[in-house]
């Protein structure tokens, strides 16, 4: 059903889809408990990763998430090794964790659902991408230059990464850091999708809690497969998440409030307190994001390939390491 609801987001589906989202909020948390032992389910873990195939489970893994997979040495410490897949593998099925965490931030965005009706910006040809990327590029002032100087750091150029800009802009849930309020294209303050927002929240919540079973002395911030989908460089809509969520926190006011405002005011606050709880979750997990200022041929910021595609890589990080306005 939610995958079916990201292909043909129609109204029809809207309720069907609701109901699924709030059934697997639910059962989530149940599938992701480890017990006293920290040992997962064998069962548990072929349902939610399976793929159907004889592989071992660390290769599994591995293709999954960057190409890598991490192991432990002697001493307990995580190594990363690359795989090389060979062209005689047979075709997979996704794992089902993997489309549950992708649905759920495709849903954060869905039009009439949680979002408004967009315009990709890549329809409208080459003319309209040259224009978003001039209006994005800032000339730095003297005084910010000796500041990256004095902090070491350095501006490299790269042919090719992945992109740090939200696309398209019109889907972030509030202006602020990376989105203007002219960049959107609409009125930012609507709150009509406050409430479907808050059950997909929940859902996304459910599915990266599995490190609260985790005992407190055994934690490992690159353990939790969930947390890594969720983060990873292709996870979909990631950069608009960071932001939406950002915004949604640093713009809330509440002595905007009134006493009369009824639910809907209710609603944005219980969207607030999930936005703050699910980044700080996607923040707390994987490797240090780096701060050091890439960019593109066409001057926006992005994250180099190689970089991305290492295990352990956590995109909401190094967005936050990269805001400088």
């Amino acid at each position: 059903q939610l995958c079916q609801i990201v292909e043909t987001p129609y109204n029809i589906y809207f309720d069907q889809a609701l109901n699924c989202v709030r059934v697997l909020t639910r059962i989530l948390p149940f599938l992701l408990e480890k017990g006293d032992l920290g040992e997962a389910d064998e069962n548990v873990e072929q349902l939610c990763w399976g793929t159907g195939s004889g592989m071992p489970e660390d290769e599994k893994i591995g293709l999954m998430i960057g190409g890598a997979t991490s192991g432990e040495d002697g001493d307990g410490a995580p190594k990363e090794r690359q795989l090389k897949v060979k062209s005689d593998v047979p075709e997979e099925q996704e794992p089902l964790a993997l489309l549950v965490v992708h649905a759920a931030m495709h849903m954060l965005f869905l039009p009439q659902f949680t979002c408004d009706y967009y315009e990709d910006a890549s329809l409208k040809g080459d003319a309209a991408s040259n224009n978003n990327s001039a209006a994005r590029q800032r000339v730095e002032t003297k005084e910010e230059k000796d500041l990256k100087a004095e902090a070491g750091l350095k501006l490299k150029r790269v042919e090719w990464g992945v992109s740090l800009v939200p696309t398209p802009t019109s889907i972030v849930w509030a202006p602020g850091a990376g989105v203007t309020a002219s960049e959107m294209g609409f009125d930012a303050s609507t709150r009509k999708y406050d409430k479907n927002r808050i059950e997909v929240l929940r859902l996304l919540l459910s599915a990266c809690c599995d490190p609260l079973f985790a005992p407190a002395d055994e934690y490992n911030p690159l353990a939790s497969r969930w947390l890594a989908v969720a983060t990873a460089a292709d996870a979909p809509n990631g950069i608009c998440l960071f932001y939406s969520l950002l915004n949604t926190i640093l713009t809330y006011d509440p002595r905007a409030m009134t006493a009369s405002a009824g639910f809907s005011e209710g609603a944005h606050v219980k969207l607030v307190e999930l936005s703050a709880q699910v980044l700080c979750i996607l923040l707390d997990c994987g490797l240090p994001g780096r701060p050091d200022p890439v960019i593109d041929q066409t001057g926006l910021p992005c994250v180099e390939f190689e970089t991305a595609s290492k295990g352990g890589f956590n995109l909401f990080r190094t967005l936050l390491a990269r805001i400088d306005s």
